[in-house]
């Protein structure tokens, strides 16, 4: 019994700590989409079957009893049916070579696993992810392979005893399968919400910096209007004319500034990590915030007294100084 309870601990592990790490790091600062993204994951799951299926329960004899087939599930639901069919072709080739009695049927159930998964996860739009996700496990991970286990244990003659504690093994894995998909989608579902928190807030913000703009944008449209307005008498020199001319340009081009900077702020860009200008950053996070602070009589300083450049995005770095700075201000 001890040796059970360590073999599953230990198996747990193996599955959680490469799943866990991957979707906590590479989900939040990777992309979570597209061939690098998938191959990473079949990296992370490629080691967890393996170890698995290196650090087994043997029972019955020549039986084992092991969590490899939960990294194959991840695989199919998370990376799709190409990530799928790779980690399969490792989990097959690996318990053929460790062999044994039960073997085929190992291979069989995952094999059968993992073809109902793909049918059932590919080419599925519900309102409810948690839907498919919860009918895709019931269906390709517990009746499915429970019922291949018991056509096989009536065919070979398997003994009543022995037949329950192969089912019983079913089960425990069964449970496994929930308990991880359950904290996978508990971290995709706690960063999504992140983000949507991040969203939220940056919109408050930009509907804030927007009055300040618009105050700052009237005043130098203000000046043109009258220029040009002087520009209708006849009797001007040229050389005011000149004058006037230059002023004119001097405040539609206050008036640009202000506007791309608050659209530098406001618009969504692709993500583009670079090695960022502490002092270029904060110099353009105080141009956009000027309007908000001079409409909330605050005076904006910048002092940077370092030289050394930080790897990053410089659109996210100067939104999320832009929101903390927003704050600071509200609250003088």
């Amino acid at each position: 019994m001890t040796q059970l309870l360590e073999s599953i601990m230990s198996n747990f592990m193996f599955i959680c700590v490469p799943s866990i790490v991957y979707f906590l790091v590479w989900t939040k600062y990777g992309k979570q989409s597209g061939c690098t993204s998938k191959i990473v994951l079949f990296l992370f799951l490629s080691i967890s079957i393996i170890l698995c299926l290196s650090f087994p329960y043997h029972y019955l004899d020549n039986f084992i009893f092991d969590f490899r087939q939960v990294p194959l599930v991840i695989g199919v639901l998370y990376g799709g049916p190409l990530v799928g069919g790779a980690l399969l072709a490792i989990l097959m080739a690996f318990r053929y070579i460790i062999g044994g009695d039960g073997t085929y049927l190992g291979l069989l159930i995952s094999l059968c696993m993992y073809i109902s998964l793909v049918a059932m996860t590919t080419k599925r739009r519900l309102s409810n992810h948690s839907k498919l996700i919860v009918r895709a496990l019931v269906v390709s991970t517990a009746i499915i392979p429970f019922l291949i286990m018991l056509l096989w244990c009536w065919f070979f003659k398997f003994s009543y005893q022995e037949t329950i504690i192969i089912a019983l093994f079913r089960i425990i894995q069964f449970v496994a399968i929930c308990i991880t998909v359950y904290l996978v989608e508990f971290i995709i579902g706690y960063f999504k919400m992140q983000k949507e928190l991040y969203e939220i807030e940056k919109m408050r913000v930009v509907s804030q910096i927007a009055a300040s703009v618009s105050h700052e944008i009237r005043n130098p449209l203000t000046t043109v209007k009258g220029l040009l307005q002087v520009f209708r008498e006849k009797d001007i020199s040229l050389e005011k004319r000149r004058n006037l001319t230059e002023v004119a340009l001097h405040e539609l081009n206050t008036a640009i500034n202000v506007i791309s900077d608050y659209l530098t702020f406001a618009k969504p860009q692709i993500e583009k990590v670079t090695f960022l200008n502490l002092s270029e950053e904060f110099q353009q996070v105080v141009s956009v915030l000027t309007p908000y602070a001079n409409m909330q009589q605050v005076t904006l300083t910048c002092v940077v007294d370092t030289v050394q450049q930080v790897l990053g995005d410089s659109q996210q770095f100067r939104q999320r100084v832009v929101v903390q700075e927003l704050k600071k201000i509200a609250s003088t």
